[in-house]
Order: structure tokens, then C-alpha cells, then sequence
């Protein structure tokens, strides 16, 4: 439209270029008509010019939407091979899973087949009906069965070591089989026990315990002789009287200890030294050997105890005891010592105490926890009710005084307590 405009101007100029050139023939240019002309070829010409620069104004916006057409075309253009690739690629893409597809409906058709041609001729008429809770096995019937099992066994076997244990074990059994009797105390046993003294240590406060209970069987106004025996072998009645021993002499009294088991000595080892052939034996063996100073092992310094130990064994221990010279021994060593303490032998198994028991003036009758039998009560009522009898104190030795020593834990014997406790510490 804005051509057909600019051409129609063009037109109208070229013919009033036309018509004035004709007037100028015949007129001149002051011609009102030539003016008149000249005016509007003037407005013409600027109209044309107007039109144009519009037009080449709508040229150039023209070029500029045709270059972006253009460049949104290349652009377009350009992603072409992009495309064609992703078009390739999902081509084959759904090619493999068409294929897939035929493959696994072919395999399913087969399948079927075979399914249907093996089938059996079997059928069922109805299924089973099944419950939440499981016919078998009952799990709260088995939970109960274990805790009565796990109570009633282990209870069961203790009660059964129990009933079957003739051990004594405790104080308690002491005073239930030996009713009248005194008894002087306790003795723990102490695993890390040393021989060397030690004022502060369970064995030497128990012992304090056991002179506490003797002082008031003792007559403190003059000499005493204690002889600390046991029933059978192995019950420590060496290991008491020499701790008695040591307690009297931490208490200021001159003390001295004799060994008169002349068949088991055992004093020697406890004071770690050797035995000899000089002790108790050489001097109740020749009545004419005095020199008492060379048998008595004297102590390292003048507050320690001193000791008699028994010398070379003989073949007739019994007899030599029985013979006066034994109290003679005393009566000198009375003039020397506060407390003559006599290490004795078992009453159960031999004769050699029996002598002695007259002379003394308090019996320390020792039994061991866990190893002493309570059969022996019998016996011991038998020797206590003897007549010229001197004051019984009975003592329990090796009590187990740990945290595992328990009233259950006692009904164990002591065969059993160290597979137990070993197994324990695991």
C-alpha cells in the first residue's frame, strides 16, 4: 500500500513537472499558474520524500524480523542431526523392546503349554483352614517347662549336696552338734596368708578374737599350758596354736611353742626352717639331757616367741609322752614362760595327746570348715565328758570368709567349689 502510494506521487509530480514545462512555453515563471505549480511540485516533492523514508524505515524492519526468522531457522537448522540421533536411538530402542516383548510371549505360550501338559489329574475340593497360633510348638508351655527346670534343678542338686554334705561348715554346725561347748571363734581363710606377722591382716584379728574368748577359761595369775589339738590330719591345729602364739606375744607375754606332734611335725614349716634332730624327742628320750637351752629355738629377738620343736621322730611317740619327764618339761618351762602353747597330735587317729590332756590347763580343739566331718561330734562329746577333762574350746578353721562364701554357696562341697568358682571368674 505505502508503494502504491509513492508511485501515485510520483505520478501526480511528473505530470505537474510536465504541465509547467508546457506553461513555460508561453509564460514565465512568475505565472501566478507557473507559482501555483511551483507550490505543489514543492508539497509533492516533500510528500514523496516523507513517504520514502517510511518506506525504507519499513524496509529495514522488514530486513530486521526476516534476519531473525532467519536465525531462529538455523538454529532450528542446526538441531536437526540431534534430533535425527535421539530419533535413531529410541528407534532401536523400541525395536529391542518390541523385540523382547515377542520373545517373552513366546516363552510365556511355551510355558503355559508345558504347565497344561503336566498338570495332575489330582484336584482339590477345598483348601485347609490354618489358625494365628501354631498347633505345635507351644512356645509358653516350653518358656514355663524351662523356668520350672532351671529353678527345680540347680535347687534340686544343692538341696541333694546338702542333704549328702556330713561337712562342717559353718559356726552353726558347730552349735547345733556340739550343744555346751564353747566356742572360741573363727579362723578365715586368707589365700595371700604369710607367716610373718602382720597385726593388721584377718588371720591375726580373728586369732585376737579366739584369745579374747580363752582368757576367760584361762587362770591369768599364773603359768598356763594350752594344747591346741584337731580330730584327724590336716585341720591346722599347728597353724592355730602358732598363731595363738603370736597373739599372746603381741600382748607382752613370754610365749614359747612346742612341738609335740612327734609323728606329723609341722611347726618347722611354718616358722620355715629346718627341723633337726635336737627338739622335744631328745629331751623326753634321755633323762639325763638338761640342757634345755640347746633344744629351744630361741626367738631373733627378746619379744619374739620361742619354740621347741620336736626333733628327730621316734618309733614309740605314745610312750614318750607318757613318760614323767614330760611334766617335768612343763614345770621348768613354767618357771621361764607366761604361756607354754603344745601342738599336739589328732585325737582320732592315735594315743599321743591322751597323756597330755592332765597336764594342761585349756584344750584348743580345732576343726576345719568344708573338711571336718560332722561324725566327729560324737567323739568330741565323748573326750569332753571325760573326767579330770580341762576347759574345751572349740575353734573353726579355714572359713571361707570371701564374697563367694554364701549359705547356698556352703551347701557345695569343696571338691566342687574350685571347678565352680573357676568357672565363675570365666
Amino acid at each position: 500500500m505505502l508503494i502504491l502510494g509513492i508511485n501515485e506521487l510520483l505520478v501526480s509530480y511528473n505530470t505537474l513537472v510536465i504541465e509547467r514545462n508546457n506553461l513555460l512555453i508561453s509564460a514565465t515563471n512568475n505565472s501566478p499558474l507557473v507559482l501555483q505549480i511551483n507550490e505543489q511540485l514543492n508539497r509533492l516533492k516533500k510528500a514523496n520524500l516523507e513517504g520514502i523514508i517510511r518506506y525504507i524505515e519499513n524496509l529495514e524492519v522488514s530486513l530486521s524480523s526476516y534476519q531473525k526468522i532467519t536465525d531462529e531457522n538455523l538454529g532450528i537448522i542446526s538441531s536437526f542431526p540431534e534430533k535425527g540421533y535421539t530419533l535413531r536411538t529410541l528407534a532401536r530402542e523400541f525395536k529391542f523392546a518390541e523385540d523382547l516383548l515377542v520373545f517373552l510371549s513366546q516363552r510365556k505360550e511355551e510355558a503355559s503349554i508345558s504347565y497344561v501338559s503336566v498338570l495332575p489329574n489330582l484336584k482339590v475340593l477345598s483348601y485347609g483352614v490354618s489358625d494365628i497360633f501354631p498347633v505345635s510348638p507351644k512356645r509358653n508351655i516350653i518358656y514355663l517347662g524351662g523356668l520350672f527346670l532351671g529353678l527345680i534343678i540347680p535347687f534340686g542338686i544343692l538341696f541333694l549336696l546338702k542333704l549328702l554334705d556330713t561337712k562342717i561348715n559353718t559356726r552353726e554346725d558347730l552349735e547345733k552338734g556340739l550343744p555346751g561347748l564353747t566356742i572360741l571363734g573363727e579362723v578365715p581363710f586368707d589365700e595371700n596368708y604369710s607367716s610373718e606377722n602382720d597385726d593388721r591382716g584377718i588371720i591375726a584379728e580373728s586369732t585376737r578374737v579366739i584369745r579374747s574368748s580363752m582368757s576367760f577359761l584361762l587362770n591369768q595369775n599364773k603359768p598356763q599350758v594350752i594344747i591346741a589339738t584337731s580330730t584327724i590330719k590336716g585341720e591346722g591345729k599347728s597353724f592355730v596354736s602358732y598363731n595363738i602364739a603370736q597373739s599372746y606375744n603381741a600382748l607382752g607375754k613370754k610365749v614359747i611353742l612346742i612341738g609335740a606332734d612327734l609323728r606329723n611335725p609341722q611347726v618347722h614349716t611354718l616358722l620355715g626352717i629346718e627341723r633337726g634332730n635336737l627338739g622335744l624327742s631328745t629331751f623326753l628320750n634321755d633323762v639325763n639331757y638338761n640342757d634345755l637351752d640347746k633344744l629351744i629355738v630361741k626367738g631373733k629377738s627378746i619379744d619374739e616367741i620361742d619354740y621347741l620343736l620336736s626333733g628327730a621322730i621316734p618309733p614309740n611317740p605314745s610312750e614318750l609322752l607318757m613318760r614323767p619327764r614330760m611334766k617335768e618339761l612343763l614345770e621348768i618351762l613354767k618357771s621361764s614362760y607366761d604361756l607354754i602353747i603344745i601342738d599336739t597330735a589328732p585325737l582320732l587317729l592315735v594315743s599321743d595327746t591322751t597323756p597330755l590332756l592332765p597336764l594342761c590347763d585349756l584344750v584348743v580343739y580345732v576343726s576345719r570348715a568344708q573338711y571336718s566331718d560332722k561324725n566327729i561330734f560324737p567323739f568330741i562329746k565323748e573326750m569332753h565328758s571325760r573326767e579330770n577333762m580341762p576347759p574345751f574350746g572349740m575353734v573353726l578353721n579355714g572359713l571361707i570368709a570371701s564374697a563367694s562364701s554364701s549359705r547356698l554357696w556352703l551347701w557345695i562341697p569343696l571338691q566342687l567349689q574350685i571347678p565352680l568358682q573357676l568357672y565363675l571368674q570365666v
